[in-house]
């Protein structure tokens, strides 16, 4: 039987119906599109750390006694070192501010607290410990303003961000001066991409203080998802009970974030002289203690940080914390991800009674035309199926639409506050206001489906009731 062309008869005899649960289809599957391109990010910092998940990985940060005592220890340093150089330029006018820098770092040493607050000497003899999660910030970068930051081995071997396209550091091949590396909040490259590595900082052989090539170069072997966050350590709870992965991912609108392994940066850092990229100010650290420990020895092991204050527990921890708001915040989407779902179900079953009503008459005709009869449910699939179609391309012309206007009316107020639209472009990515996740388009499929089979179901309970 030729169902289209009774389908198409359909159609022009109900525009309105037809056009009306199109709309109505096309508002549910806008609103799933809508919810579930934030819900791309959830479970997203869970996943990275997941192989964290342990009680003897501990994460550790610095108590405000001991960020307040390296304060004042810095104070004291900065004093007295201002003294020394100001006295030794006024002795020696001929010296310059670089020689009266060494003089004097040579007579008092280097800061104190140059380590900032996590001392890997002393965090290094805790009971039981084994290893260590730790980010350096490096003087090298991919472009100016763009830090390669290094993780050490056992970071690396053990976070698993959502990748976008290439690998994560499963297996470095840095070799020949390219250095491996991945890029969060990736705007601007690519994968296999060679980008050339700068040197920052004043250079005593060169005597110069510019950006300086390398010669070494940084290969892409992996670009993670937009809304994969990069581990930062910047932790703000007052209390670890309320602490979340979040907390140690905040990216603060960073883009463009390169890591490597740190140790794959031995070369650069040998050669330019530089001495072990710092750690960041405030910074935490994740250690890794020694498998199978009881609980006595755990609590050692805290204490021992304690007494060194530092603040230390367990990562199941925070991991937990994560999850419940992960799950909160999933909830809260659901509910009216559902409504708006049996909204449209129960509207289109609506306008398929009606419709079914309507057509007796015409089924009729189709029967003389020789349809069998109980076959009009294939007509009325057929129909569902092409209304369903037409509301899904309704909602995506929408959600594009919207996402575009989002996009330009960002970029054209930067633009305003006087930012070039180059820069515009690199702090602003259309993946944040047009993103369909996979989750979406399966929820779209299995809406469609329902919608398809519940309409059916009672368009051919009506008919078997009256016949």
């Amino acid at each position: 039987m030729y169902y289209s062309f009774f389908v198409k008869n359909q159609i022009r005899h109900h525009r309105f119906l037809f056009l009306a649960g199109a709309v109505q289809i096309a508002a549910a599957f806008l609103l799933i599109l809508m919810l579930f391109s934030e819900f791309a990010g959830f479970f997203s910092d869970s996943r990275m750390f997941a192989k964290l998940n342990s009680d003897n990985y501990l994460f550790v940060n610095a108590t405000a006694s001991r960020i307040f005592q390296n304060f004042k220890k810095h104070e004291i340093y900065s004093e007295r070192y201002s003294e020394i150089m100001s006295d030794l330029m006024e002795k020696n006018p001929d010296m310059s501010q670089i020689e009266a820098a060494d003089k004097t770092r040579e007579q008092i040493g280097e800061d104190p607290t140059s380590d900032n607050d996590i001392d890997i000497s002393v965090v290094s003899q805790t009971p039981y410990y084994d290893d260590i999660c730790m980010i350096y910030f490096s003087d090298f970068y991919t472009e100016v303003g763009v830090c390669i930051r290094g993780l050490s081995r056992e970071f690396a071997n053990n976070l698993t961000p959502d990748m976008r396209s290439g690998k994560w550091f499963s297996k470095t091949d840095t070799k020949d001066k390219n250095i491996d590396i991945v890029i969060f909040k990736n705007t601007n490259h690519s994968v296999g991409e060679i980008i050339p590595i700068l040197y920052s900082g004043y250079n005593y052989e060169k005597q110069t203080g510019e950006w300086i090539d390398t010669g070494y170069s940084a290969r892409v072997i992996g670009i993670c998802e937009y809304d994969q966050n990069c581990p930062q350590f910047s932790q703000s709870s007052s209390s670890f009970d309320s602490l979340t992965l979040y907390e140690l991912t905040e990216n603060y609108g960073e883009e463009n974030i390169c890591v490597a392994v740190n140790d794959d940066l031995g070369p650069l850092i040998e050669e330019y002289g530089c001495i072990e990229p710092e750690y960041q100010e405030y910074m935490g650290a994740i250690i890794k203690l020694n498998s199978d420990l009881t609980a006595e020895q755990l609590e050692e092991a805290k204490q021992f940080l304690t007494q060194k204050r530092y603040s230390a527990d367990s990562m199941t921890i925070f991991y937990g914390n994560t999850i419940d708001i992960e799950r909160n915040a999933a909830s809260d989407l659901a509910v009216p991800a559902a409504v708006g779902c049996c909204f449209s179900i129960l509207s289109i079953s609506a306008i398929s009674v009606f419709q079914h009503h309507n057509s007796k008459k015409k089924f009729m005709i189709y029967y003389y035309c020789g349809m069998e009869y109980g076959k009009e449910k294939y007509i009325h699939m057929i129909y569902i199926l092409y209304m369903t179609l037409c509301g899904l391309l309704i909602s995506i012309a929408a959600y594009v639409g919207i996402g575009l206007y989002g996009y330009i009316h960002r970029i054209y107020g930067l633009c305003e506050c006087g930012y070039s639209i180059e820069q515009a472009q690199s702090w602003t990515s259309l993946k944040d206001y047009i993103y369909i996740s996979p989750l979406s388009i399966g929820l779209l499929l299995i809406l469609a489906l329902i919608i398809n089979i519940v309409s059916t179901l009672v368009c051919s309970g009506i008919r078997r009731k009256k016949s």
